[in-house]
């Protein structure tokens, strides 16, 4: 299973604010407060949909987890004006130690792209990791000042999810995060650890190619 995730987008230049008055000249349906003068922020309404619709698609993913894992992925990039394929129909269930790991990196990976959603995901952090791996987890991104979960600082374009192994009452894991852009990608590798009881997330490390 793999995903991808739109670039960030360059940064706002500047708030623009538009001016709204209740005289004859506002705009039809604008705003108004008795007879003072309003400004609305384009760009922090933007701001708040954005968080509201991310927030919304992890909730749904917490509530139920019966979304598929590949419903956070997408096709392999194509060339420029290349008509893209049709999607494939993806299957998962929450009863899966391997589609937990998809649901859980595909949304994290968005929650930190662009302008990251801390609160999203600390919520996925406390839902899909055990609570002493997440105390193991703060302590070694303290330690080395990056995340975590993705062992860097930056956030990666892509991700793909393969199973590994399993034994011993646990199941791991490959996970490939995939850096740069798509003529000259670079990938790094982190082996995850789920218990097969719970299915919880019990440890991430770094792995070899």
């Amino acid at each position: 299973m793999e995903g991808t995730h739109p670039g960030n987008s360059s940064a706002l230049q500047g708030e623009r604010l538009r001016k709204v008055t209740n005289g004859s000249g506002a705009a039809s349906g604008a705003p108004r407060l008795g007879g003072t003068t309003m400004f609305i922020s384009r760009t922090t309404r933007r701001t708040t949909w954005r968080t509201t619709w991310r927030t919304g698609v992890a909730l749904a993913v917490l509530a139920a987890l019966t979304t598929s894992a590949g419903a956070f992925a997408a096709p392999p990039g194509a060339p420029a004006g290349a008509t893209a394929p049709p999607p494939q129909d993806h299957e998962g269930s929450p009863s899966s130690a391997v589609d937990r790991v998809a649901a859980f990196y595909g949304a994290y990976v968005d929650a930190r792209t662009g302008t990251p959603d801390t609160v999203l995901a600390d919520a996925l952090r406390a839902h899909f990791l055990t609570r002493e791996f997440r105390g193991r987890l703060a302590a070694w991104e303290r330690k080395n000042g990056a995340d975590g979960v993705l062992r860097a600082q930056n956030t990666p374009r892509a991700w793909r999810v393969s199973y590994d192994n399993s034994g011993a009452g646990h199941t791991w894991t490959r996970v490939r995060l995939t850096w740069g852009d798509e003529a000259k990608p670079t990938y790094t590798y982190v082996s995850v650890q789920s218990d097969l009881t719970t299915r919880l997330i019990s440890d991430i490390k770094e792995a070899e190619e």
